[in-house]
């Protein structure tokens, strides 16, 4: 799928320039069927890739990945460092499938193999993501049983995994009482065993080929999708006292806590929180050729006018 940079808000063009460098400087490989990012990504994404010839994309809805890759560039300056193996691609072939997936950062002293994203805190707050896991365990595989992109064998043995985050929305004023308690933090990794990654393999590499031949609709989970609330708060302002389902269940929450209360409480109202598809809405470079995302309610061609 070709990929037409537009800048509508007519940023400044060193920017929008890098944009477009920095994606024709990405290759998953000669004859790859699928990167890991391919493999952990929704397979409906996947399969419009394939269908779509191509797809203008706004230059300003790149920062994120730009961001990413500044954060990429403070690895480079390890190269010099014989201990450290910077931003390398491996490649393996399972049933014929040929994957690739590149490496941030493997250090031999520690046998440790690391992903690095530029991220918000609330990336992590649940714990590593799923994917990120995934990515990682793959990552693993490919260096352990594949070989890099000048068709050598490594031996890189790993023990541990990492995915270790840089947190944009750090702050020296907040951080001793709200996290991120720091600008970057590493995040331990359970590693998988062979027969676990393979199997996680070709679950996907099926998922994928069925999207081929008939498009699936992206999960909530793929969607990052956030259900519909209603919050109570007081009408002074401040935080949420309680987010609940339904405005049914939010005004009965404000009955039952006057009743209850030893003395008045503050005034509170009820806040409707609207549900959101925010990979959709925001991230999604697909987005305008979807015909599930054209058909949500939350898509701003669907809401009523004003």
């Amino acid at each position: 799928m070709k990929i037409n940079y537009i800048n509508p808000q007519n940023l400044p063009h060193a920017y929008a320039r890098a944009v477009e460098l920095q994606e024709a400087k990405y290759s998953k490989g000669s004859g790859v069927d699928f990167s890991t990012t391919d493999l952990c990504g929704p397979p409906r994404i996947h399969a419009l890739r394939l269908l779509t010839p191509e797809v203008d994309v706004d230059v300003a809805d790149s920062s994120h990945s730009v961001l990413g890759s500044a954060v990429h560039s403070v690895l480079e300056v390890l190269d010099e460092d014989s201990d450290y193996e910077v931003e390398c691609r491996f490649f393996r072939s399972i049933d014929g499938v040929r994957i690739s997936g590149q490496m941030d950062l493997y250090q031999h002293s520690t046998k440790t193999l690391s992903d690095w994203k530029g991220t918000r805190w609330r990336t992590y707050e649940n714990g590593v993501k799923w994917d990120y896991v995934a990515q990682l365990n793959i990552c693993r595989w490919l260096i352990e049983g594949g070989r890099d992109a000048s068709g050598r064998d490594v031996e890189w043995p790993i023990t541990s995994l990492q995915s270790v985050a840089f947190f944009r929305d750090f702050s020296k004023v907040t951080c001793d009482f709200q996290p991120p308690h720091f600008p970057v933090e590493a995040f331990d990794v359970p590693l998988w065993t062979t027969e676990a990654t393979e199997n996680f393999i070709r679950t996907r590499i099926k998922l994928h080929r069925q999207a081929e031949v008939t498009l699936p609709l992206c999960t909530d989970e793929e969607r990052w999708a956030k259900k519909e609330t209603f919050a109570v708060e007081a009408l002074a302002g401040g935080r949420a006292k309680r987010v609940l389902q339904t405005e049914e269940e939010a005004e009965q929450w404000i009955t039952d806590s006057i009743a209850k209360a030893k003395k008045k409480p503050p005034a509170m109202h009820v806040i409707h929180r609207p549900g959101s598809s925010m990979r959709c809405s925001k991230y999604c470079d697909l987005a305008g050729v979807c015909s599930q995302w054209a058909a949500n309610p939350e898509n701003p061609k669907n809401q009523p006018a004003r």
